[in-house]
């Protein structure tokens, strides 16, 4: 079974009270995709610029993640800002600047079109494409099944 997850390879900017750190991998497909290679095989698919270079990649060596349908545009990459609170639980947006993401439209690599690959019911792009090419999708909790 593998996992398939669409959404925000990023740059963040991240200040609290314990540091700052200007430039450092973010977004939320890149989390949950690291997470999720702990327990599964993991298909990502994404969008970066040119500046995402093979040292920011590596995050996902090593790891049970198919980066196949992270594609590489002419541009900047998704980047964020914030500001964290003492405690961590409030955060302040400073800065969103969504770049070559903005026209973000997931393409879902044929060798991710398999029988066992859960998909995430907030890809309904990606969604709407698997039910098209396959007879049956049903609804289980809150993972899209085929």
């Amino acid at each position: 079974m593998s996992l398939l997850v669409v959404g925000s390879v990023a740059f963040d900017a991240i200040e609290s009270p314990y540091g700052k750190v200007d430039r450092i991998i973010g977004g939320a497909a890149t989390y949950f995709a690291v997470a999720a290679s702990f327990f599964t095989h993991v298909n990502l698919v994404g969008i970066v610029g040119d500046d995402f270079s093979a040292i920011d990649a590596a995050i996902f060596k090593n790891r049970k993640i198919d980066t196949a349908g992270l594609e590489r545009a002419a541009g900047k990459s998704f980047f964020w800002s914030g500001k964290y609170s003492q405690h961590l639980n409030e955060r302040e947006t400073l800065i969103t600047e969504l770049n070559v993401f903005a026209d973000f439209n997931p393409k879902l690599p044929q060798t991710f079109r398999t029988p066992n690959t859960f998909f995430s019911p907030t890809s309904p792009l990606i969604c709407k494409e698997a039910s098209s090419s396959r007879s049956k999708v049903r609804r289980n909790t809150s993972l899209w099944t085929l």
